[in-house]
């Protein structure tokens, strides 16, 4: 029995069938025998980049930490199990971030900062972007900071110079809350206007817990004190 082969047609990068390889029985009516095509590998040394999963699964707001984590890893070249050792956890765990199993602001301290390490951020970055505290965290009052978003935005919009430069899209009522956010902080730093009240910057804080500490220790010595001698 003869066989006889079509052509076969290959892409532009010459690695895999653009259809399938035929094998006609010769001699024989309409039996056609069909080979699967080969399934197109990486280049030897390469790889392809890693994608987070699809919007379908997770938040964008969820997806931001694995984002960076994952763009991380494609600069640096790094399996997901190579990234997963260098964060100290499993690939189960990144996996779970991936899909949205895990959700990113639930993340333990210990994780960020193995985060902070492998993204080269400092970790209040990482825990912005897990959504472990949110931007308005960092002001006195986080409610009257979120509810002046939106009339900072509209100041923004009638700004003679940076006004005409607002894309339509950003003028709608439906924009992110976390895009007006930064918007309006950006405005802040180019201009040095004060539109959100109560930012409190981090060597503020950092005072603020010394003295509660400071506190905190007067407290348990005057407390001490106030036990006199123990007697048995």
């Amino acid at each position: 029995m003869l066989f006889q082969a079509y052509p076969r047609t290959l892409d532009s990068k010459d690695t895999k069938l653009t259809k399938p390889l035929h094998l006609k029985v010769v001699g024989q009516k309409n039996k056609t025998a069909v080979s699967p095509a080969p399934v197109a590998s990486p280049a030897p040394g390469k790889r392809t980049g890693w994608n987070v999963a699809k919007k379908s699964h997770t938040s964008a707001g969820e997806q931001l930490l694995v984002k960076m984590l994952f763009a991380r890893a494609n600069e640096l070249g790094h399996q997901l199990q190579e990234m997963a050792a260098q964060l100290g956890v499993t690939y189960g765990y990144i996996a779970q971030l991936r899909n949205g199993m895990r959700k990113c602001e639930h993340i333990s301290n210990q994780f960020a900062t193995s985060c902070s390490g492998y993204l080269g951020t400092p970790r209040m970055t990482v825990l912005l972007a897990a959504k472990h505290i949110l931007p308005e965290d960092m002001f006195a009052d986080p409610h009257a900071a979120a509810k002046s978003v939106p009339a900072a935005m509209d100041f923004v919009s009638r700004d003679p110079r940076f006004g005409p430069l607002m894309p339509v899209a950003l003028r709608h009522k439906d924009v992110p809350y976390e895009v007006q956010f930064f918007i309006v902080s950006l405005y802040e730093e180019a201009t040095g206007t004060k539109l959100i009240p109560g930012r409190v910057d981090a060597t503020t804080m950092l005072l603020k817990i010394e003295q509660f500490e400071q506190h905190r220790a007067t407290l348990a010595k005057a407390g001490d004190a106030g036990k006199g001698p123990q007697t048995v």
